[in-house]
């Protein structure tokens, strides 16, 4: 079963921001990481308790890593 997950406002300016800041690598870099974050979104869906507490920054929150940056 596949669960559905969607990027907030924020999320997707921060992805932009990611992709601009790795300007200087290659699109399949690029291309990669950004991949590599959309499988770790899909598997958080199936699987919200995975990943770090974070209750210091909200009730229920959770953070995942993907490289140098954290999914939340």
């Amino acid at each position: 079963m596949l669960s559905a997950y969607r990027f907030t406002t924020e999320a997707n300016l921060d992805i932009q921001r990611i992709c601009r800041d790795l300007g200087g690598l290659t699109p399949a870099a690029t291309d990669a990481l950004m991949a590599k974050i959309d499988e770790t979104c899909g598997l958080l869906a199936q699987h919200p308790l995975m990943g770090r507490a974070r209750p210091q920054l909200g009730e229920g929150l959770r953070s995942f890593p993907v490289g140098k940056y954290l999914v939340f």
